[in-house]
Parts: C-alpha cells; structure tokens; sequence
C-alpha cells in the first residue's frame, strides 16, 4: 500500500471530531486511517463541530477560522451559521453558510498549499461538490471522490422540508451536474448506488461505514456506567435507542409502544434513549405531558461508557420513517451488530436495510411506522426461546467481523480509488 511518492489527499465535508455520532465520526477516522497507515498525508476542511444536538461546541463559539493538529492530521475549521429551529429555508442556508466560508479555505490552500492529489468530497452537504470541481479546474490532475453517506435532496423531498418544486428541480439539476463532473462516485449502500444510477448513469463504487473492534465489542456482564439511572434500571428489560434525534428518525413512535406497554401493565420494560437532535426537546416534552414513565434520556458517552451501555441493552432500536427509506443507512447499526446487539428495524421490505437484517438473520425488521408490531415482538422477546435470542446474537457479531471491520474496510477503499 506504501509508495515512495508522497501524495496529499483533502478530507472534505461538514461534520468531523469531536463530533461523536453521525458522519464526522468516521470522516475523522478515515483521516486519521490514512495519516497513520499510508504514505498519504492528509488535511481536512470541515465546519465547527456542531451536530447531533445543532449548537456550535462551546470551544468553538465565537471564532472565525482555526487551524488545528488533530492525530497528526491538520484540520481546518470554517465559520458555519447553524439554525436554531431546523427548516428547509434554514437548513439550505446551513449549507451554503459551508459552501461559502468553505470556498475561502479551498481558495487558500489551492495558492499557497502543495496540490492535493485527491480531494473526498462527502456528502450531505451535496453542494460542496461544487467547490471540489471548482478546485479540479484549476489543478487538472487532482481527482476528485464524491462520498454520498445521505440522499440529503431525496429525504428533504419525501418528508416534506422543501415545498417549492422548483427549488427542488434546481437541486436535483445541481446534484446530477456533481456527479456527472466528479471522477468517482461512492456511497455506502446497494440502494443508495441503485438510486444514485437512476440520477445519472456512470459507475458508483460502494465504501460502507465500519466499525472499530478495539473500540466496540462483546463485554460480558458489564458494569452499568450511569449510576444515577441504576436503580430504575435493575430487572428491566433495557430498550436501547442511540444517536441523532431529528425528523428522519420518526422517533414519536416510541411515545406510543412505551405508552402501550405501560398501559398494559408491562412495567419489566424501560426506554434509554441516549443522544441529541433538535427533536430532543419536542419528544421530552411530549413524554412530560402524556406522564410516560418508562423513557429514559441519557447524555451522549464517551466511547467506553457507550460500549457498554451497547452491550447492558436487551433490545436496540433501528427507527426511521417510510419516507427516508434507502435514503440513509443509520450508522448506528454497525454498533449494534459489533457487540452481538438484538435490534427491532423498522424498513420496508426489498429495501438495503430490510435484506441486509433479514437474510443474514441479525435482527427483528418491521414495517416503519408501526408501533403495534414493535410492541409485538418486545413481548415475544420477552417469552422467547433463548437459542432463537443467542442465534441471533452470534450472527450479528459474525456479520460485523466479516463485513464491518474497518481495518479491511478502509485498506480496500485505498487500494481501489486512491492507489488507481
């Protein structure tokens, strides 16, 4: 993989450490992969950390550009306007607020930094594929990589945040112009490549999120981290849901099976739900005024702590809307799968999700949307054979060895974009 020839590559996207969930997790894991394992040097261009919870990180508030060290990889942060209430309008300021402070640090670095040699575009935000094209015109030799970990304008469609079809069709147009322009197109998932070929017919390689095995893995009987919630939680059946909470996810419906479940007298269960989003507070406060006792809030954790509040869960949750089905994989599912976790998916049939879960036999996969069958099968859970819970268990832990192990994962990635 190593060559005598120094080359440079440009990580850039929107979202990177200390980030902890979402996609700047493994933007700076890749960065951080290249610098330590190649003969590649790498520099990132990214926002001020803001997402899941959607507020700039107290560190980096009131600031304008900061040039930073990160693991050995320089890391270049532009000023970034981040909503307070998310909205079509908003969000597509959001990104061209990116696109803009964005253009400014690509312009720098095209004068007076060394040329890249690749340049990772990932999207969302779609739009700085732009700037990485802009930055190919004027360094012929530069090749440019178009990462889609989201099909930001297809979701923005289909669950109602963009009204005018005219915006939309300028989007579209916009989003068939990058990826006609770039040089290679990748994306994490077979549904996602599908759709993205029905954009614009060229080859689209699949690059998939991993998982870090040193980091997430089995533990057994772990220590529970969160003291604070130990006495609520001992002789439960812990529901587990992790990560971003906005309005892809359709998290309502936990409103309604926490609500049937406690209604119907089934106090063994108990909802942790641990993360952040601009849907926290409306949740929160739905939960408040309908007296639903059985949902917990937690904070997001620190890797170790998330280990094992990955491994204390007996049931994880995989939710999304009918709406942003094959438009996004959750990532948090790699987690799952890493620890041996048992997860309900709710994902419509012949989709990457539903196939991925139901042929390899690694979790329980419902219709979206459908609180009555999540409630189901938690009550089977509940009376389950044991062998069926333990089958499915050792199939998820197999399928991330083989598949979700990122220290095959990226090495391939290298091999067949960057080193051809």
């Amino acid at each position: 993989m190593k060559s005598n020839k120094k080359k440079t590559i440009l990580i850039y996207g929107i979202n990177y450490y200390p980030e902890l969930t979402g996609i700047g997790k493994y933007n700076a894991e890749l960065a951080t992969w290249i610098q330590s394992n190649t003969n590649i040097q790498v520099v990132a261009l990214t926002a001020f950390p803001y997402y899941p919870n959607w507020k700039v990180f107290k560190d980096y508030r009131n600031r304008f550009y900061v040039n930073k060290n990160i693991e050995e990889v320089t890391v270049i942060r532009c000023p970034i306007y981040v909503p307070n209430k998310l909205s079509g309008i908003n969000r597509i300021v959001h990104d061209f607020s990116f696109l803009f402070s964005s253009f400014w640090a690509l312009l720098y670095l095209r004068i007076f930094h060394q040329k890249f040699d690749y340049i990772l575009s990932v999207a969302p935000p779609f739009l700085i594929g732009l700037n990485s094209i802009f930055y190919k015109l004027t360094s012929s030799k530069t090749k440019v990589i178009y990462h889609v970990q989201d099909l930001q304008i297809d979701a923005a469609d289909q669950i109602g945040m963009i009204k005018s079809g005219l915006l939309l069709k300028i989007m579209y147009s916009v989003e068939r112009f990058i990826i006609k322009k770039v040089d290679v197109v990748t994306t994490i998932s077979d549904g996602m490549k599908l759709k993205l070929l029905q954009k614009e017919q060229r080859k689209v390689t699949i690059f998939p999120n991993w998982v870090d095995s040193k980091l997430v893995f089995p533990v057994q009987f772990p220590k529970y981290p969160l003291l604070e919630y130990e006495d609520r939680m001992e002789n439960k059946i812990v529901i587990f849901y992790s990560g971003a909470m906005g309005e892809k996810q359709g998290l309502e419906i936990l409103i309604d099976i926490a609500s049937n479940l406690h209604k119907n007298n089934h106090k063994e269960f108990i909802f942790m739900l641990c993360g952040e989003g601009p849907y926290k507070d409306i949740l929160s406060e739905k939960i408040k005024s309908q007296n639903i006792e059985n949902i917990i809030f937690a904070d997001l954790q620190p890797i170790n702590k998330f280990n094992l509040l990955l491994n204390y869960a007996h049931i994880h949750l995989v939710l999304q809307k009918k709406s942003a089905t094959d438009l996004v994989l959750p990532s948090k599912l790699t987690n799952i799968l890493a620890v041996g976790g048992v997860c309900i998916v709710t994902a419509e049939p012949n989709t990457t999700l539903y196939n991925l879960i139901f042929d390899n036999k690694i979790g329980f996969v419902v219709e979206p949307e459908n609180a009555e069958a999540i409630v189901d099968i938690l009550l089977d859970f509940k009376i389950s054979n044991n062998s069926n819970v333990q089958n499915i268990k050792k199939n998820a832990i197999e399928y991330a060895k083989t598949h979700l192990n990122k220290e095959s994962i990226i090495p391939s990635f290298i091999d067949s974009i960057l080193e051809n």
